[in-house]
């Protein structure tokens, strides 16, 4: 194989994965914006994704907890937004089935290329936040 072709091969996929990041967060912001005209109880949700540091010596691979956001509804005090994670099925919480819905369209690896490592995503009406996120 060519020494050449092989750089520009590497050129070609650094290109590629910088335009689909770019349209992956273009895609999930207008989704989202979506999301929320559909569900206007929703304030915010959000999620923790990372790779642990340890794994009893097993390897350790990355995972977004996609599938049990935390969600805060409007009347409800922001502390809880910190404090609970809302489990599928509540009675009560019926919109969290279409948060996880939306989520569903994306998977660990779109989520790690869109918003990073050890971070937690919130997404609001204005837009997504990332914050590291530490963890054990």
């Amino acid at each position: 194989m060519d020494k050449t072709y092989f750089q520009s091969s590497k050129a070609l996929i650094a290109e590629f994965r910088k335009k689909m990041s770019e349209e992956g967060k273009k895609f999930f912001s207008e989704q989202a914006k979506e999301l929320f005209e559909h569900c206007p109880e929703l304030v915010k949700f959000g999620w923790t994704q990372y790779t642990p540091y340890f794994n009893d010596g097993e390897a350790c691979y990355f995972s977004a907890n996609l599938g049990s956001p935390k969600i805060l509804f409007k009347g409800e005090d922001e502390d809880l937004y910190e404090e609970r994670w809302y489990s599928e099925g509540e009675e009560g919480y019926k919109p969290l089935a279409t948060v996880v819905e939306f989520l569903g369209q994306f998977d660990d690896d779109d989520v790690e290329m869109l918003f990073g490592d050890h971070c937690e995503v919130t997404v609001t009406r204005n837009g997504v936040e990332v914050e590291e996120y530490e963890h054990d």
